[in-house]
């Protein structure tokens, strides 16, 4: 305001780490929200059993205590620490009912599994399919349908062919994944639009923006997701040493100051590895959006051989590393994996 006070605030949604959605890393817990639906006092109004170890979702991390996030002694305690959360800030008991709907059909998607071979897949009646569906509210055959088929669009119509039973698993994991981030999203869009109901925005229209970063991580399996997250922590970074370093540098210059001593690391060129637009270099997404519009068989363009074209597009760069056999051998060893890894 004019008077420089702060007159109101808002949040907004950045990225969601969506990679331990469907299971996390082992001694860690999943989203706690898990625990507290299995564990609490409505978990068969959402078609749960009152054991976490019967879901793959919760199953990691239901021996480690509970942090406490809302005074409470344990998970079922938090469940009625979050009802109220949800009620002071402002969702009617419709949209909790709805919210945690979804909550409980990722839980029940994540346990659903498929069968099959490289040809199709199927997956069985299943109470977990049911449930799932049911709190959805969609139809199971349709369900069925979006998990083991895929649907190409070509000029002449629709072509619907089968999946095999890798890839209509990770398409479950995908659904699951949709189905919190899009519930997520939700969560964010109502407390913003709450927190800003009647807030001016100030004399000029101020603010002060606060970011919250998460931290780069190495994992066990690094999949395609972590990928995202850690690219976007080099972006963040690159903004940071840009802000902190390279214009402070330039201020110093400027001022016939000697800036030497201002050295900052450079990562862009890690960033560039992955967003270089199209061209004579292109990035990673860049050739990963060309192989997914290609129209292709997966068999064509995923895997090994979009491995080959990475190799190819990147052997000389300084932030891309073509693994050997030798490389192979040497974290088999560090993870104190046995047999034969071969590339």
């Amino acid at each position: 305001s004019t008077e420089y006070a702060v007159t109101g605030c808002g949040v907004r949604h950045y990225l969601l780490e969506r990679s331990r959605i469907l299971g996390c890393p082992e001694k860690e817990r999943n989203y706690h929200v898990f625990y507290q639906l299995v564990r609490g006092k409505d978990a068969a109004k959402y078609k749960l059993k009152s054991d976490p170890l019967q879901y793959t979702t919760t199953k990691i991390g239901s021996e480690l205590k509970q942090p406490g996030i809302f005074d409470k002694p344990d998970d079922a305690g938090d469940y009625d620490g979050l009802i109220e959360r949800f009620t002071q800030s402002g969702f009617t008991p419709d949209q909790q009912t709805e919210i945690l709907e979804a909550m409980a059909a990722v839980i029940h998607i994540g346990h659903t599994k498929t069968t099959g071979d490289k040809e199709s897949a199927s997956i069985a009646a299943q109470e977990s399919l049911t449930d799932a569906c049911a709190l959805l509210g969609v139809d199971p055959a349709k369900f069925t349908e979006a998990f083991t088929t895929k649907h190409i669009k070509l000029p002449s119509g629709v072509t619907v062919t089968p999946l095999g039973q890798v890839p209509a698993a990770a398409q479950v994991g995908a659904i699951g994944k949709m189905v919190y981030s899009r519930t997520f999203d939700f969560i964010v869009t109502t407390v913003d639009n709450i927190l800003t109901r009647g807030a001016g925005g100030g004399a000029q229209g101020c603010m002060i923006g606060l970011l919250d970063i998460f931290g780069f991580e190495d994992m066990a399996v690094n999949g395609f997701e972590q990928m995202f997250i850690n690219l976007t922590n080099e972006r963040i970074q690159h903004l940071f040493n840009t802000i902190m370093f390279g214009r402070e540098k330039i201020i110093y210059e400027d001022e016939g100051i000697d800036a030497s001593f201002l050295q900052a690391p450079q990562n862009i060129k890690c960033v560039e590895l992955f967003t270089n637009p199209k061209g004579r270099n292109p990035g990673l997404i860049n050739l990963l959006n060309d192989a997914i519009r290609s129209g292709q068989d997966d068999e064509k363009v995923d895997g090994a051989k979009f491995a080959g074209v990475c190799w190819t597009a990147f052997k000389t760069h300084p932030y891309f590393k073509v693994a050997t056999p030798q490389d192979v051998s040497a974290v088999s060893k560090k993870k104190g994996l046995t047999g034969d890894a071969r590339l």
